[in-house]
């Protein structure tokens, strides 16, 4: 982190602009099919390396709920 905000000022001291997007894909990733998701990202077009990052990014990710001592499968 420390090394891109040392890019981003030098960037801004050239006077160029400079962005940056957060996304957080957990909670909206988490409530559908995952499996569903990946074919219908692709019915919309969104192929190559981000439908790869996307489909990475969910595999093997589980849920559960904990309530003190106790935690769901």
């Amino acid at each position: 982190m420390l090394h891109l905000t040392e890019v981003w000022r030098q960037e801004l001291d050239t006077n160029r602009i400079v962005g940056e997007l957060f996304i957080d894909f957990k909670k909206a990733f988490d409530s559908i099919c995952h499996k569903t998701m990946a074919l219908k990202l692709q019915a919309c077009g969104i192929s190559g390396n981000v439908h790869i990052l996307i489909v990475d990014y969910l595999s093997g990710r589980k849920q559960f709920v904990e309530i003190e001592d106790q935690r769901s499968s």
